[in-house]
């Protein structure tokens, strides 16, 4: 092709390490000769290539894929270059210009933010790499034939450019033959993103705080949906303030921080992650020690029940309490006794003499569900709010009992030049709340 012709630019489609077909029929990893070499070569000898998510290799077998890939995108990349290299090539996180496909799925829970999440993951992780974003016109693969309604399929193009990516739509079938109706907002997005190139043109990501996106790779499916819900809540609530955030997914942090990329941000939001790899515990131990500061919640950097970050005002994990039955009726408020709400006297001694007991938790008073991990607490950690007891939901007559138990809600700390903050419970989509106690609209801490 390049010999014969002079062409532009090169894609692949359905590039990877595909484990459903086009009828949805799943056939998992690939076992040819090819991947049972390769994929040895990659552990060592030491790992049985798995058939599915069930396997115990699968997480590994996961990171291979997402390497072999880069480097295979490299490996095209720079062919191309060598014999054309005016002609680019749109793949993955190593090509020319970054492909981003927004579509929409029967039966997938839909997340109205996906399209400005990926777009941000990638302009943090390369600002200076285009990225095209493929915006699908219809429903769904196997309903190729149903057009997509048009103010949903205004947001692909509406986030795209919002984050600094390129707009596309794609349609099936002979233009026309189809009744797409969300053409028309369409055509109106791309003018207008055309016709205002001189603003979009060379965009860069400014904003100060960085959301962290859990990483897939090495997390099997129940834990990567609970660091996604977290995530996804944690994104909400900074929309919702109104704080401008990038999302920086965490299998590129220890390449942003090689890369100077990483010192954008004057916070990081890092929400239940689970274990880190060490070199991202070393270069997020370097940030904040550099004057960066870091917020993290729930399971965080916390591997056989070791705090892995330094950072963090806490050193172990005692125990957690996690699921609805552990968790129903359980709250985080201000602590009563050094809280300045009113008070009032009560006799509530039997003896006829008045008490002297808060009147109300001032607010806010903040549900606890997920789990709650119990900590071995730095001696200089700042605490704040409190955990307070279960106790019974229902009927209305029983719904009291919850006295404060001796573990925060949250606490803080210094290192280096930089400050911690530790939830040590999962917030996901609720709790904004919390956000107006914590951060301010310029990304430092309160």
């Amino acid at each position: 092709m390049i010999g014969r012709y002079p062409v532009d630019g090169f894609f692949f489609n359905w590039f990877g390490f595909n484990e459903v077909d086009y009828s949805r029929a799943y056939h998992g990893p690939c076992h040819c000769s090819g991947c049972v070499r390769a994929f040895a070569r990659f552990s060592g000898d030491t790992a049985e290539l798995p058939t599915g998510p069930e396997s115990a290799t699968y997480g590994l077998w996961r990171t291979f894929v997402s390497e072999s890939i880069d480097v295979l995108t490299t490996r095209i990349r720079d062919h191309i270059a060598q014999r054309r290299p005016d002609a680019g090539l749109i793949l993955g996180q190593s090509a020319d210009i970054v492909f981003h496909e927004a579509n929409n799925a029967i039966g997938r829970e839909l997340w109205p933010h996906a399209t400005s999440e990926a777009v941000s993951a990638f302009r943090s992780h390369h600002p200076d790499v285009p990225v095209l974003v493929n915006s699908v016109a219809f429903v769904d693969m196997p309903y190729r034939m149903a057009g997509e309604q048009a103010e949903h399929f205004a947001q692909y193009l509406v986030q795209t450019i919002s984050r600094g990516g390129n707009p596309s739509t794609y349609i099936m079938g002979t233009p026309g033959q189809i009744p797409c109706e969300c053409l028309d907002v369409a055509g109106e997005l791309t003018r207008f993103h055309a016709r205002r190139h001189d603003v979009y043109d060379g965009m860069v990501p400014v904003a100060r705080t960085g959301l962290v996106r859990p990483d897939r790779h090495g997390l099997d499916d129940d834990r990567h949906a609970e660091a996604t819900a977290e995530f996804r809540g944690l994104y909400a609530a900074l929309q919702e303030r109104h704080i401008p955030f990038d999302v920086v997914a965490q299998q590129h942090i220890d390449e942003m921080a090689a890369d100077g990329g990483l010192a954008r941000y004057s916070l990081l939001v890092l929400g239940d992650l689970g274990p880190l790899a060490p070199s991202t515990v070393a270069e997020l131990d370097a940030f904040v020690e550099r004057g960066g500061r870091l917020l993290s919640t729930g399971a965080t950097a916390i591997t056989d029940d070791t705090v892995q970050l330094t950072n963090l005002p806490a050193t172990r994990r005692e125990a957690v309490h996690a699921g609805e039955e552990r968790l129903f009726g359980v709250y985080v408020a201000a602590d009563p006794a050094t809280s300045e709400a009113p008070h009032r006297q009560v006799s509530t001694n039997g003896n006829g003499t008045a008490d002297d007991v808060p009147a109300a938790y001032p607010a806010p008073v903040l549900p606890v569900h997920g789990a709650y991990h119990y900590l071995t607490w730095d001696d200089d950690a700042t605490s704040q709010l409190t955990l307070l007891s279960q106790a019974p939901y229902g009927p209305p007559e029983k719904c009291y009992g919850h006295v404060p138990v001796g573990h925060p809600g949250y606490a803080s700390g210094s290192f280096g030049q930089g400050r911690t903050v530790l939830i040590p419970w999962t917030i996901e989509l609720p709790m904004i709340d919390l956000f107006e106690v914590i951060v301010v609209s310029d990304g430092t801490q309160r």
